[in-house]
């Protein structure tokens, strides 16, 4: 007890005439009585402690459960557990997919369960669980596709808990293959019946606004089967625009494999950052072709197809470069690297830099490059070709937030490409430094650089950038505000439009 005792006891609710008797009466009951008070209080006080510990951390208080209730959800820990558990019982695995599982699992073990909605046999599958450790008002809401396997829903709601240092009791998640009653949803299909899809899509928007907080399960970042799905592409969408707490998660394999993959060959990345470049949910699937139909009548009379692809294009690619941008101030934050060490470090965070500037974050790629020039220098890699990569990123980054562009460090990084023979550096610094004079009133000079950055890309490749593309298309803009003739402003029009890099605000 504090040295304060009564005034502790009482703000635990606790009459202090109970615990401390007075002295003609010692009996061994009324003492263990008085310990059985302090010791509910205490647990009390402790279970208070706990649920405050997990509102700092954002997750909401644990709020009693109303069977029947639609939002309610089951805790991360009892899939991780229990229900991994009764899948391996019925010989499925974690490799099994939710597709597989349903029937033989879901819908089995709760064929003989009352609903507590319409009181006849048959629930769904989170009517057949209580206690706190195992359902409870949902906080969370997964997104994801039935083609995922027990192991990446499960792995991946392990990993959000432990990355956020949530409770995995505590966490419960709606999820529809546990939370809606499948057994209606089976005899409605074999009846020929289907739910009208204005009210199915009112029910969504209702609960997505209701649980507030949406977790979109991406699955493999090689190749995200999410976006490849139109119903995930919506319900991404919804959340979007109704302006809930959303983020995207995967499984810790696959984020351990997308950052080996930023150290490695650009071709992996790449290949994913086009996967989602094409997400468009008029080419997506869906296992009802209705659904789709209805989803693009609905997308149609609100945002129209391409607001919702580019804004959920934006979104995911972002998420990306949010993982990679932490991961590269981690491992910046070890003071005791090598040199070597520094630049391989370094070359993630020139990659992410890369991806930065398709989004226009300029004022982020002009701070990770600021950090990786004091790095380097503090190594001693001040002459290496990364270093007059990060100097043209920065100058880059200040070119376009109309800033100060310095002269000498784009001559500092220009004479670091002619050192190191890298004509894509080369190229680049005379693109800026081209745009810089030009800026400045001397039209002329920024001309001449800009053919001198023209040539070498004829040179090496042709054009095949749709970001040289745009500089090109500057080019001719500046020839045409000089007076010079150009035939070739509708060849970069036609490239940008097909390439769909008009989206971008600098490109556009």
């Amino acid at each position: 007890l504090s040295q304060d005792s009564d005034a502790s006891l009482i703000s635990m609710n606790i009459d202090v005439d109970t615990i401390l008797p007075s002295p003609s009466d010692h009996s061994a009951c009324r003492v263990k009585m008085a310990m059985k008070g302090i010791r509910a209080a205490a647990k009390r006080t402790m279970s208070k402690s706990a649920e405050i510990a997990g509102c700092l951390h954002g997750q909401a208080p644990y709020t009693p459960t109303v069977p029947g209730d639609p939002l309610n959800g089951v805790s991360v820990h009892y899939l991780a557990h229990e229900f991994v558990h009764l899948a391996e019982e019925l010989g499925f695995s974690r490799d099994s997919s939710i597709h597989e599982i349903e029937p033989l699992l879901v819908r089995r073990n709760s064929s003989r369960e009352l609903d507590p909605r319409d009181g006849r046999r048959g629930s769904a599958f989170i009517d057949t669980l209580s206690g706190a450790d195992k359902v409870g008002r949902a906080n969370v809401m997964l997104s994801y596709t039935w083609s995922y396997t027990l192991g990446e829903v499960v792995d991946s709601l392990t990993e959000y808990c432990s990355s956020r240092s949530l409770n995995p009791r505590k966490t419960y998640v709606w999820i529809c293959f546990l939370c809606i009653n499948q057994h209606r949803v089976q005899e409605a299909v074999d009846a020929g019946e289907t739910v009208p899809f204005e009210q199915f899509a009112e029910e969504f928007s209702h609960r997505v606004r209701s649980i507030g907080h949406i977790l979109a399960l991406i699955g493999s970042w090689r190749e995200p089967k999410y976006v490849t799905r139109a119903w995930c592409i919506y319900e991404l969408y919804v959340a979007i625009a109704e302006g809930c707490r959303l983020e995207i998660i995967m499984p810790s394999v696959q984020s351990q494999d997308f950052l080996k993959a930023l150290h490695g060959d650009e071709k992996d990345c790449e290949e994913m950052w086009h996967s989602i470049q094409s997400a468009n949910v008029e080419k997506a699937e869906a296992s009802i072709a209705s659904d789709k139909e209805n989803i693009l009548r609905l997308v149609e009379q609100g945002p129209g197809v391409a607001t919702l692809n580019q804004t959920v294009r934006r979104k995911l690619q972002l998420w990306f470069c949010d993982v990679a941008e932490s991961a590269a101030r981690r491992l910046q934050q070890e003071r005791n690297f090598c040199s070597w060490t520094a630049q391989e470090m370094g070359k993630v965070s020139f990659k992410i830099g890369k991806l930065l500037v398709d989004f226009f974050e300029l004022s982020r790629l002009e701070k990770i490059a600021e950090d990786w020039i004091a790095v380097l220098r503090n190594k001693g890699c001040t002459s290496s070709c990364l270093y007059g990569w990060f100097v043209c990123q920065r100058s880059y980054a200040r070119l376009w937030l109309g800033g100060q562009v310095c002269k000498e460090d784009l001559e500092e990084a220009y004479s670091l490409a002619i050192k190191h023979k890298e004509r894509h550096l080369e190229m680049k610094v005379l693109f800026i430094w081209g745009v810089h004079l030009a800026s400045k009133g001397q039209v002329k000079e920024g001309i001449r650089k800009l053919e001198q950055a023209a040539l070498i890309t004829d040179i090496i490749c042709e054009w095949k950038e749709v970001s040289l593309v745009s500089w090109l298309g500057l080019l001719h803009s500046m020839h045409r505000k000089c007076g010079i003739e150009t035939q070739k402003m509708d060849e970069v029009k036609r490239v940008l439009t097909k390439s769909g890099a008009l989206r971008s605000p600098c490109n556009a």
